[in-house]
């Protein structure tokens, strides 16, 4: 006696796919004009591998990675674009023998007003 699974595959080939579909037009809505920009994914991404590797690090009380434009000010993100992908490609041991968890900690974000730049900081990479 054989047995023979009618549409079995098939059903869970179209939710994985409607899955998907889902997924991305979630992620494109966030990405959106209004929503996330590359520069606060990659300081997110960042921020997270740094809390897996720094003790003590609360990302919450010292890195914004939030974006604000509006009425002649904005903010950026706290980590750069570079900054973050550094952070990334870096092994938790270097991240605390090279100091940048602690450079990290209370990390100001740019901020500009009507064309003057404060809280610039240099890049906590090397």
């Amino acid at each position: 006696m054989t047995s023979t699974r009618s549409g079995g595959g098939r059903t869970s080939a179209v939710t994985r796919w409607i899955k998907l579909v889902i997924g991305i037009l979630g992620l494109s809505t966030l990405v959106a004009d209004g929503g996330l920009t590359q520069d606060q994914l990659d300081c997110e991404e960042a921020v997270s591998y740094l809390q897996g590797c720094c003790p003590g690090f609360q990302a919450s009380e010292t890195v914004a990675c939030e974006s604000d434009q509006g009425c002649g000010s904005s903010t950026e993100p706290a980590l750069s674009i570079s900054d973050s992908q550094c952070i990334v490609s870096l092994s938790c041991s270097d991240l605390v023998s090279q100091g940048i968890c602690a450079r990290v900690v209370n990390l100001s974000s740019p901020t500009s007003d009507e064309g003057t730049t404060t809280g610039d900081h240099p890049s906590v990479c090397p």
